[in-house]
């Protein structure tokens, strides 16, 4: 339902679950997504990018609370989630870092989470990823162009969750301007994220 209608005094809404980060329409893409404020529906700004968006949509409504009452906010971003999509400044950020391949980062990331004591010490590093169990090839396993486009996607991944750690510091920060941080209780969760996997997959895909 549309928050207004669970009690939200104030209320930017995707009522679709997810959608394109960007205003723009691909022409593949059959776009019937609703967004309303206040419970009527409205149309986004020809910049606009979720992440942005939603941040000043939240500084927009804690402006409005002056009487200085307690106040829910429930900022629910829809990045990182597929479609992969970043601002340019974002989208290259991260340009280079992912062209070794996914099989080494990941034997990287199962060591420095032993050395973090995140897995025991003594996990040995398994045989077979969960990406090979979906049937993903081994890295070695693809073409130069398959590897450049699995790069990019990493890229512009990491540029879209560099982004939204951006905009959730900036959410500290005006809280701490206003005066408001010392007295707010904060929660950041995530769901599972566009990763596809099983509960029972080898650790390393952890």
């Amino acid at each position: 339902q549309n928050p207004k209608a669970r009690g939200f005094d104030q209320s930017f809404a995707l009522l679709d679950g997810f959608d394109l980060h960007f205003k723009d329409q691909p022409k593949n893409y059959p776009r019937n997504t609703q967004y309303t404020e206040n419970g009527q529906k409205v149309t986004l700004p020809d910049n606009y990018y979720s992440t942005d968006f939603f941040t000043q949509k939240a500084f927009e409504y804690l402006d409005k609370n002056k009487a200085q009452k307690p106040f829910f906010a429930y900022l629910a971003y829809t990045a990182p989630h597929w479609p992969i999509q970043a601002p340019a400044h974002y989208r290259d950020l991260y340009k280079g870092k992912y062209n070794q391949g996914y099989d080494a980062i990941r034997k990287q990331r199962f060591e420095r989470q032993k050395k973090l004591g995140l897995i025991p010490t003594n996990a040995e590093y398994p045989t077979e990823s969960g990406n090979q169990a979906l049937g993903t090839k081994s890295w070695n396993e693809l073409t130069p162009q398959e590897r450049k486009y699995e790069a990019r996607k990493m890229e512009v991944y990491a540029g879209m969750v560099t982004q939204l750690d951006d905009r959730v510091g900036d959410v500290i920060q005006y809280l701490k301007k206003h005066h408001l941080y010392d007295n707010t209780l904060i929660v950041f969760m995530s769901d599972n994220g566009a990763e596809g996997g099983d509960h029972n997959f080898p650790m390393g895909d952890a």
